[in-house]
């Protein structure tokens, strides 16, 4: 291992760093298996268009290709976290033709009134429908609407949080110009609101109307025509007082357009809208009435440039993403949320699991509750005979990341995306700050092996305890590194330049001691790493000796494993340990560039990392999704795994006191 420094011969600089606070974000989880509606009749295209309520709990997507394409919607309904089809699937009376009902969708905030477009109805006339649910049972609302005018209605729909007001984008209205309807309803029964809707200011033919949104109490609305001014696109925003909808401000087009209007989304209050497009996404914000660009995005781990859908939040600080175009049309969607006015991406792709064709299209339509912590994507499969599908995913909480950054003398704190949790970081209030641990309270512990003390710190840096002195007496410490807090509060300290284990108890009395130098079982070489298993035993990272030790809380010797080599199951200095949900332990094996693992009894299963962009594991943890993340501790690298060694995510330099930099970073914890 290239530049690698003697543990014990570190010195380090200090620095006292100030901590401004920033919020930190979840990332999304698949909830479930894929939503596939019952009696589907040939390629229905289930996921062509999709939508949730705002709590999240009902969900609606649209199937215009089935039975040979009269078009179908279907509703999925949530209860504890399980996903359910709630009766069978939707189709409108009255319909003429191929009516291709499901190409659009749109639910109310409550759940209970759904629409559904059929562009294809009465030779391309188009019309929508409203559905109202009852008690758990859905049933059609009057007959079918259908706007002055015609030319594609339905191909895309929106309603207001109150179902009461809904959008309806025509795009092949007067040869392709387009056009917007809306209907608002009173006591049970639909009408048409003004006269349609046309942007000024298009260039060509815009196809206005090919995506429509409508802000919470139904007041703005945003429609796009992707073709205006020869493919370039724009978005239309409109208001409505007093029940007059007029247009608000000029076309809006952003940066590098192409396309811009596949997919547009609206906040809750109308200050905040998304447009999709042939080369990315597009964020503006209104303020006293006018609209200017804040954001131009796409998925950063993409293989296409191209945004299909958008979704938006009620506050409209997480948006969501969709791409059919990706990896060959499988397609894949991405989250981003908003902080302090800038974006940026929560995570990686998301990829619904279980697709059954090559050319799933997921992302052809996304959703948003309210809150902003359910998602839904719909995959209709376009190419193929399958019926297209629709993956759910939930927010959960995302640990942090505690990183001992010992070279520069701080301790950062980062979310799972690579993200400072503090702007600054925390002076660790060591001279020679060499081991990490992060209680269950949030306290951080650190072991100095210079002055040879423990000390712990609170969630802003202060100082809370030190304790210990120089010696090999009980209580006492030379040299200690490996620092680990059990379920009970007490610390466990590697002493190793006593090689010996020490406990401590939450205020730094002396508990327990065991080891002692030498070969045997229980006996240590320069013990680095300790951890303590799900099920409190400790575990050593009997460093010189190459080997792992395993013990009860009491000090018994239980087992033993590893020896020096390279072979899996074998050691070259293993420094740090930790342990999954299911008590598998990960040990970083630095000399050999790897990270190993195993069962709880000793039993190899696996090794992966090494070669130059992972030469020298350190510091090692395992998060709640069961991914590993290693530090480097020459390249400065903090880098994420997933439980089969394939590398996710990596971010740090090397450098000094700026985020993202670091210098000789040796442990790291999630919390």
């Amino acid at each position: 291992m290239s530049s690698r420094r003697s543990i014990s011969t570190l010195l380090f600089a200090a620095l006292a760093a100030s901590a401004t606070l920033s919020p930190t974000y979840a990332q999304f989880v698949p909830q479930g298996p894929r939503l596939v509606g019952t009696l589907a009749a040939g390629a229905s295209l289930q996921g062509e268009s999709v939508a949730i309520s705002a709590d999240g709990n009902t969900a609606i997507a649209g199937g215009p290709g089935d039975t040979n394409f009269a078009g179908a919607v279907w509703v999925f309904t949530r209860s504890n976290g399980i996903w359910s089809q709630q009766g069978l699937k939707l189709v409108g009376s009255g319909a003429v033709g191929n009516a291709e009902q499901g190409f659009g969708v749109a639910i109310s905030a409550d759940g209970n009134t759904a629409i559904a477009g059929g562009p294809g109805d009465n030779a391309g006339v188009g019309a929508v429908w409203v559905f109202t649910r009852s008690s758990g049972v859905w049933s059609q609302q009057g007959n079918k609407l259908v706007g002055t005018g015609g030319g594609e209605q339905g191909l895309s729909v929106a309603l207001s949080a109150d179902g009461n007001t809904a959008v309806v984008g025509g795009p092949g209205d007067n040869n392709q110009t387009g056009a917007v309807w809306v209907f608002t309803r009173s006591n049970g029964v639909w009408s048409q609101q003004g006269p349609k809707l046309i942007g000024s200011g298009a260039a060509n033919n815009a196809s206005q109307g090919r995506s429509v949104a409508i802000s919470g109490d139904g007041n703005t609305l945003a429609e796009t025509g992707p073709y205006d001014n020869t493919s370039i696109g724009a978005t239309w925003i409109f208001t409505r007082t007093n029940g007059v909808w007029s247009q608000q401000g000029n076309k809006l087009v952003g940066t590098f357009a192409s396309y811009q209007g596949f997919g547009v989304a609206l906040s809750g209050d109308g200050n905040t809208v998304i447009m999709g497009g042939g080369s990315g996404a597009w964020i503006f914000v209104r303020s006293n009435g006018v609209w200017s660009q804040q954001a131009y995005r796409y998925g950063n781990d993409a293989t296409s440039a191209q945004v299909t859908a958008v979704g938006l939040s009620g506050d409209g600080n997480t948006a969501i993403l969709g791409d059919i175009a990706d990896n060959n049309e499988a397609g894949a969607a991405w989250i981003f949320v908003r902080t302090g006015g800038v974006w940026f991406q929560l995570g990686s792709k998301l990829v619904g699991s279980g697709a059954v064709a090559p050319f799933q299209d997921q992302g052809q339509g996304v959703g948003l509750s309210v809150d902003g912590n359910t998602a839904i994507v719909g995959g209709p499969g376009h190419l193929t005979t399958t019926p297209g599908a629709s993956w759910i995913y939930s927010r959960v909480a995302s640990p942090n990341l505690y990183i001992l950054d010992s070279g520069n003398h701080l301790i950062w704190e980062y979310d799972t995306h690579g993200n400072p949790v503090f702007l600054g970081s925390r002076y660790a209030a060591a001279s020679q700050p060499s081991g990490l641990a992060v209680d269950s309270n949030g306290y951080t512990w650190l072991t100095d092996s210079s002055f040879n003390q423990v000390v712990k710190q609170d969630g802003n840096g202060d100082l809370v305890l030190r304790f210990g002195t120089t010696g090999s007496g009980a209580g006492q410490l030379y040299q200690p590194y490996g620092i680990a807090v059990d379920a009970l509060g007490n610390v466990w300290i590697a002493d190793t330049g006593n090689n010996r284990i020490q406990e401590f108890d939450g205020n730094g009395n002396f508990l327990l001691q065991f080891g002692g130098l030498g070969g045997g079982n229980g006996q240590f070489n320069g013990p680095a790493g300790i951890a303590v298993d799900p099920s409190g035993n400790i575990w050593v990272a009997d460093t010189g000796s190459n080997r792992i030790q395993k013990f009860d809380s009491s000090g018994h010797f239980l087992l033993k494993f590893g020896s020096y080599g390279n072979a899996g199951g074998l050691f070259k200095g293993p420094f740090s340990i930790a342990f999954d949900a299911s008590g598998n332990a990960w040990i970083a094996d630095p000399y050999n560039q790897r990270i190993e693992e195993f069962t709880s009894n000793g039993v190899f299963l696996q090794a992966f990392g090494g070669g130059f962009s992972f030469p020298s594991p350190y510091g090692i943890t395992v998060d709640f999704l069961g991914n590993v993340w290693g530090v480097d501790y020459n390249l400065s690298h903090i880098v994420e795994f997933n439980s089969s060694g394939a590398r996710l995510f990596q971010f740090g330099t090397i450098g000094a006191f700026f985020s993202g930099q670091f210098y000789y970073p040796t442990y790291i914890v999630a919390k």
